[in-house]
């Protein structure tokens, strides 16, 4: 199963969608954040799923997840020689970046690989193709590449 990022080039605030592989929205994202993100993950039915809160004021980025009822986990990058890491703590998944940092690959506690992204280079605009491999848990997934891109903003 393929999901699609596509963003616009200059927004004063993140607001971008994603795609099924059929072409239809299945998610709109909206950022409120001023001085940090602030993400708002919406269904196709236009209800608030989720809530991504980045930390502020600390070396590397971590993200607190929640749900309208209550909160979920932290999703947390990691230091290591020029990868990136990131790391969902409730789920026991590592998100990891390939040098340079144009795809990315995620394992479970096993390391099993559950989804992989690829980035365009040549694009005007982020661009990313997810491909769930091994997951029932959709929504994660686009949690963790919504945290990705805001740590890929900072860069």
């Amino acid at each position: 199963m393929k999901f699609y990022i596509r963003q616009k080039i200059f927004a004063l605030f993140d607001e971008f969608e994603v795609y099924s592989e059929d072409g239809n929205v299945a998610y709109k994202i909206k950022n409120h954040g001023i001085l940090s993100h602030q993400f708002d993950v919406f269904n196709v039915r236009e209800n608030k799923t989720f809530n991504i809160s980045e930390s502020i004021f600390r070396l590397f980025n971590q993200f607190k997840i929640t749900t309208p009822d209550t909160t979920l986990d932290i999703c947390t990058q990691k230091f290591h020689m020029f990868k990136y890491v990131l790391e969902y703590e409730w789920l026991g998944w590592t998100l990891k970046s390939s040098m340079p940092a144009y795809s990315y690959n995620c394992y479970d506690r096993s390391n099993n690989l559950i989804f992989t992204v690829k980035q365009r280079i040549f694009s005007f605009t982020d661009y990313y193709e997810i491909d769930i491999i091994n997951t029932n848990k959709i929504d994660m997934v686009i949690i963790m590449m919504i945290c990705m891109d805001a740590i890929e903003c900072h860069r």
